[in-house]
């Protein structure tokens, strides 16, 4: 329920946000799933995103879906599943699929890259809390590293510790990848868009 949900609220939203190509999904007399369909059976493909976005931006939720499975205890392989099913299921096969051709490079670059970076700062942040949450001696650069490693369990943190108690309980941060037309009357000139979306159980 919770995808159909949020697929309502993407459907929703203006197409230079989501760069959902509305018209185009609108033209086809069977509607989006019909579209969704054709583009599955299309896929996967090699596309021709920006080289920044296929292998920096990609690789980076990759490594927020292995870290979020790492911090709740999971094993790295068991981390590396989690990432390869959230990115290929979820995202490529999920809800990218209703406005594009699914990714080959995504497919592969997304959860292999995302997982050895993912790692890398698991066991870096781990260091760095072991050291009392400083780096080189410095609890300002520790705390900085801990905002870039790990940006909403240091939010968490520092809310649980300013009231004296665990309100939140748990905190995950995942990077969001769109794709926008800057034009809204050339919805076919895609720009690149990336963000952070937040999330905490209290």
């Amino acid at each position: 329920m919770g995808m159909v949900g949020t697929m309502g609220v993407l459907w929703a939203m203006p197409g230079e946000v989501t760069g959902w190509d509305k018209k185009a999904i609108r033209a086809n007399p069977d509607g989006i799933f019909a579209e969704y369909k054709q583009n599955i059976k299309a896929g996967p493909v090699w596309d021709k995103d920006d080289p920044f976005f296929n292998y920096f931006a990609h690789p980076a939720a990759g490594a927020a879906y292995y870290t979020l499975s790492r911090h709740n205890g999971k094993s790295p392989l068991e981390s590396f599943g989690y990432s390869f099913a959230m990115s290929t299921f979820f995202w490529e096969y999920g809800f990218e699929a209703f406005a594009e051709i699914p990714s080959m490079q995504d497919l592969i670059i997304t959860p292999v890259i995302g997982s050895l970076l993912g790692e890398a700062a698991f066991q870096y942040e781990k260091k760095i809390r072991a050291q009392g949450g400083t780096v080189l001696g410095s609890k300002t650069l520790g705390s900085i590293a801990l905002i870039i490693l790990n940006p909403a369990g240091a939010f968490s943190d520092a809310v649980n510790k300013a009231l004296g108690s665990r309100v939140i309980k748990s905190a995950k941060a995942d990077l969001v990848l769109k794709r926008y037309s800057p034009d809204k009357n050339n919805e076919s000139a895609y720009a690149n868009f990336i963000g952070i979306q937040f999330s905490f159980r209290f």
